[in-house]
């Protein structure tokens, strides 16, 4: 009979809204009263049924009463509780932020953990952070390098040394160099107008790099793009533009 009175229930619903797409709040709410009043207030299988009613078109003081009315009945009722953001901790129920704070445990962006794992994922993001700024600073380093202007390729090359210094990154430093030599080489070469350019082996090798892995010197992985003159095989010559 109780389930046989619930799918009345939702069949009501599905009735209401066949004749309205969007019934009215005064039209909700005389249906939640007038389903109520059919109701026994001891018979909370029919309360929560109007209960999750109420949840469904979002009349939340209907909602907040309707639970209270099962709990008089049901105390234990664990559905009720749980819409009401109550969980059954040291053998009684209470609101889930009070038990989790019992536990030990913290909330942070809407999760609650350990402390201990609260201050090692917020020391990753600061990682993560911190390498997100050197690759930003290194790449932008990177287009310096390739400028044709020797002065503003020897200030970058600079910067980044005290970059990769500062980071305790050697392999950031010595990649800083080899770039810089290979432009270097690059510019040279057009100035003095010759019309191929021929990369040593390292060089090549370089300048076909997309990408380029390092770490700081606390450990924090860096992922670097890197500018690109020319694409060239090992000791190939290529016209240049």
């Amino acid at each position: 009979m109780s389930i046989l009175w619930v799918g009345a229930v939702l069949s009501t619903a599905v009735g209401l809204a066949a004749q309205r797409p969007t019934p009215t709040r005064p039209e909700l709410l005389d249906t939640y009263h007038a389903l109520a009043k059919r109701i026994e207030p001891t018979d909370t299988v029919r309360q929560f049924a109007l209960a999750r009613w109420c949840a469904q078109h979002r009349l939340a003081r209907c909602l907040q009463w309707q639970l209270h009315v099962v709990l008089r009945s049901d105390p234990n009722h664990a559905e009720a509780r749980a819409l009401l953001g109550q969980v059954f901790h040291a053998g009684r129920w209470q609101p889930r932020a009070v038990a989790m704070r019992a536990q030990g445990l913290v909330e942070f962006e809407g999760r609650w953990m350990r402390r201990y794992d609260l201050a090692r994922l917020r020391h990753a993001r600061q990682q993560q952070a911190r390498a997100d700024a050197v690759r930003q600073q290194s790449e932008r380093l990177f287009v310096r390098l390739a400028d044709p202007d020797p002065a503003t390729r020897h200030a970058a090359l600079q910067d980044l040394e005290a970059l990769a210094a500062a980071e305790r990154s050697p392999e950031l430093c010595d990649l800083g160099r080899r770039l810089a030599a290979a432009y270097a080489a690059h510019w040279r070469r057009r100035a003095a107008g010759s019309g191929l350019l021929t990369v040593q082996a390292q060089h090549a090798q370089l300048l076909g790099m997309r990408t380029f892995t390092t770490s700081l010197g606390n450990g924090a992985p860096v992922r670097l793009q890197l500018p690109t003159v020319r694409t060239v095989s090992i000791q190939t010559a290529i016209p240049l533009h």
